[in-house]
């Protein structure tokens, strides 16, 4: 056993591998260093490590890493991983791969986490842990040090923003005037803004992920494709359904007609997809927009969904949120909003229970002199099923209409 009482009274744990100190370590007593040894010498056994590997720069790997992964992934995730590495300390990068410690990499992501977008952060983390992993199965390190590093509590900072209903009404009355294009580009607006979807999700809408049979009419989402970039699955990695509302109906059945079910839906002839910047520059972005952007429409329609009466739960499943807090954020945004509305939907349910034990004298008229809309009881009727895909929906029955 590699453990020796020092001079001064210390004791110092070693570890070898193929015969060549790779670790060592000094305690105050022979107990810690027995149990410190004994749990390293467990991550180098069956290991393929190779000291003279562990000593190459972090740099060099990394160039070695990059080359390797240009033909097992997609483009998408090799771009992630140069911009990830790209952003590494140059103190960093000329450190042996063997004496990258957890604390080093937890530096990097608290730095990122100052500049750059939570979202981007944990991308760039995943990128690193890949990075080591690689590392670990090709025997320059021992253990995976991403393993060791927690990703810093992310809060979400991005300051939601979306159209009003004065604001949506003015930019698609601007684009209709502006004509032909305009006019498509007012289609893609009221959807985008309808139906909360993310721009590459529009860009990879078909045809086909239109599904008007069923409980409700509502789009299919099963694939993105952001500007440049290969189609892939969205965001969360899952597909959902997201309903079509009444007013962009008809104009979805515009768009389908004469097209087949493999062609692009929001496209001007099913075969060009959109495009973001062609959409800013066509539309004049910058002087129509008000200071918001593409993705505001999203905001819209989750906003007008809490309005309405929508479940947040059922709202996470339509926007595809990974995480309730996210979709919560809109909870927030609305303040007192919903709180005036959570108290209506409790008085509406209060008098519906008194309205019930008069034997059904009570009439629409009544409600409405209380000042209770009946609409927000039939939300509360809508809602009461726990199988989103089953769920009535208010857009239920409706016809296509062109």
């Amino acid at each position: 056993m590699s453990i020796r009482k020092r001079a001064n009274g210390k004791w110092q744990a070693q570890v070898f591998a193929r015969h060549e100190m790779v670790k060592s370590k000094t305690f105050d007593t022979k107990t810690e260093a027995q149990q410190w040894f004994s749990t390293e010498v467990l991550k180098y056994k069956g290991s393929s490590y190779n000291s003279r590997k562990g000593a190459t720069q972090l740099k060099v790997v990394i160039d070695l890493w990059l080359a390797e992964r240009e033909d097992s992934v997609a483009e998408t995730s090799l771009g992630s991983d140069r911009v990830a590495t790209s952003l590494l300390p140059a103190k960093l990068l000329s450190l042996q791969i063997r004496r990258v410690e957890p604390a080093d990499m937890q530096r990097v992501l608290r730095s990122l986490l100052k500049t750059r977008q939570p979202s981007s952060v944990k991308r760039y983390s995943n990128s690193y842990k890949a990075l080591f992993k690689w590392c670990v199965k090709r025997g320059y390190r021992v253990e995976n040090v991403m393993d060791s590093v927690d990703l810093p509590k992310i809060e979400y900072v991005q300051r939601l923003r979306p159209f009003d209903h004065a604001e949506l009404n003015g930019l698609l009355i601007r684009l209709r005037r502006s004509g032909d294009v305009g006019g498509f580009y007012a289609d893609v607006v009221q959807v985008l803004s309808s139906s909360g979807i993310r721009w590459g999700e529009a860009r990879a809408l078909r045809v086909e992920d239109v599904l008007l049979e069923g409980v409700y009419p509502r789009f299919h989402i099963r694939h993105s494709q952001s500007d440049g970039y290969a189609e892939k699955s969205p965001k969360s990695g899952k597909g959902r359904y997201v309903p079509i509302s009444p007013e962009i109906l008809a104009i979805v059945g515009t768009y389908m007609q004469d097209r087949s079910s493999k062609e692009y839906l929001l496209s001007r002839d099913g075969a060009t997809q959109l495009n973001a910047s062609n959409f800013r520059r066509d539309t004049k972005w910058k002087q129509i927009s008000g200071g918001h952007t593409i993705h505001d429409f999203r905001h819209s329609a989750a906003v007008s969904w809490i309005q309405a009466g929508v479940p947040i739960t059922t709202i996470k499943a339509w926007l595809g949120h990974a995480n309730i807090q996210t979709t919560m954020r809109y909870l927030e945004y609305l303040g007192m909003d919903v709180d005036v509305s959570a108290y209506q939907r409790l008085a509406a349910g209060q008098l519906q229970d008194k309205t019930e034990n008069k034997k059904g004298e009570t009439t629409k008229k009544n409600h409405e002199e209380q000042g209770v809309s009946l609409a927000i009881i039939h939300i509360d009727e809508m809602w009461a099923r726990e199988d989103l895909n089953l769920r009535p929906h208010p857009y239920q029955g409706c016809a296509l209409t062109t």
